[in-house]
């Protein structure tokens, strides 16, 4: 019988197991859906395709022509937008980034659904949903960095938004110190105009 007890908890925590792996990286998509005189258009069907993988995701804009589609794979997106009364419109290579949301504004015009505009690079560029600041960085860059160390608490202070307390900052390597002491050395030295 304790046998059996003991094996429960083993049980249940292998068949929990590929929950555990579901979870990842994500964004989200958000929007508003206007038409030419800026009026928003309520339930207007987006569907959001990553480009890469081809998975598809499909909402209805809010009474309000909002809409959010979430916990979407960073990549590139394709945003298609259509009404009844309306063209439809194709937003292309919206970009989705790690914690940063990219917002977009489908402006749709007066026409027949089997009308399409295609609108490239929609995604605004400023990130306004929150302040956090998040950066993702792949290890060719943090290897060719001039640093004496590889360690990425050095490499922090190179991150947007980070502020040093008391000048403190990494070390560069002897490399680019060798660098940094022939250009001071150079520029001492008198020279002579004929």
């Amino acid at each position: 019988m304790t046998r059996k007890l003991l094996l429960l908890p083993l049980a249940v925590a292998l068949a929990m197991a590929p929950a555990f792996g579901q979870g990842g990286a994500t964004s989200a998509i958000t929007g508003v859906v206007v038409d030419q005189s800026d009026a928003v258009i309520p339930g207007a069907t987006i569907t959001v395709k990553h480009k890469a993988t081809g998975m598809q995701y499909e909402t209805v804009s809010a009474e309000n022509g909002t809409f959010i589609v979430p916990a979407l794979s960073v990549g590139v997106y394709t945003v298609t937008v259509s009404a009844q009364g309306f063209k439809t419109a194709v937003l292309d290579d919206i970009p989705v980034n790690l914690t940063a949301p990219s917002n977009v504004r489908a402006v749709l015009e007066v026409g027949s659904l089997n009308e399409t505009v295609v609108v490239q690079g929609a995604a605004e560029v400023v990130q306004s949903q929150s302040s956090s600041i998040a950066t993702t960085m792949v290890v060719n860059q943090l290897t060719n960095l001039p640093l004496a160390t590889r360690n990425v608490n050095d490499f922090l202070v190179f991150l947007p938004g980070v502020n040093t307390t008391g000048g403190a900052a990494p070390r560069p390597s002897p490399a680019c110190r060798r660098r940094q002491s022939t250009s001071r050395s150079t520029a001492s030295i008198p020279r002579t105009i004929i």
